[in-house]
């Protein structure tokens, strides 16, 4: 699973999971690379996103909410975008891809709009974009949950809070639905703990 998934996420559910299934262990692997599932014997790997491979077996498991956030130091020195078009204007960090560049969705009132954006940084871990955002390298995509103490210490503050961003799901992926008991044991619990965050 993704770094900061693991870390603030799903990690702090493991300890109650452990208690309540003393013979399940563990072996985690925190990374950003999807793993070969068959190849490596990796049993479950929960990822962020979509599902791409057909031949896997993804159940969604929860979802992690998103908004823009930038640092008073930026926004004081590139302005704040009023509507979701003034983005091309700003440096936006996002999630790496070949492209070099992102599309973002954004919703109002039922209405949606796309905007292709682009920045000096693209990154694969949620903890780097949020440092990066907070040093006054642009605009990112980022989970309130995860910047909480940033925005109550004033390093962050929302922009266009009047438009959503869509949740990133929250999947875990299998190479089969014919799994042993402590991987259904696990998907079932992650699926009910998420459903409560």
């Amino acid at each position: 699973m993704p770094v900061d998934l693991g870390v603030f996420v799903i990690g702090p559910l493991l300890p109650e999971f452990a208690r309540q299934f003393p013979g399940i262990s563990f072996d985690l692997d925190l990374s950003p690379r999807h793993s070969d599932l068959v190849g490596e014997h990796v049993d479950v790997a929960i990822r962020l996103g979509g599902v791409k491979d057909e031949q896997l077996v993804a159940r969604r498991i929860g979802a992690i909410e998103q908004a823009l956030f930038a640092s008073p130091a930026y926004l004081d020195l590139r302005g704040r975008p009023i509507q979701p078009a003034d983005l091309v204007e700003h440096e936006c960090i996002f999630v790496r891809n070949p492209q070099r560049q992102a599309l973002w969705q954004l919703q109002r009132e039922g209405k949606s709009t796309q905007v292709v954006v682009r920045g000096l940084f693209m990154v694969n871990n949620l903890g780097l974009m949020r440092l990066l955002a907070e040093r006054g390298m642009g605009i990112a995509a980022l989970a309130p949950q995860l910047v909480r103490e940033a925005v109550a210490q004033e390093r962050l503050v929302q922009v266009l809070q009047e438009w959503g961003v869509p949740s990133l799901p929250i999947q875990a992926v299998m190479s089969s639905r014919l799994q042993p008991a402590s991987v259904k044991v696990l998907v079932n619990f992650l699926a009910a703990r998420l459903a409560l965050l």
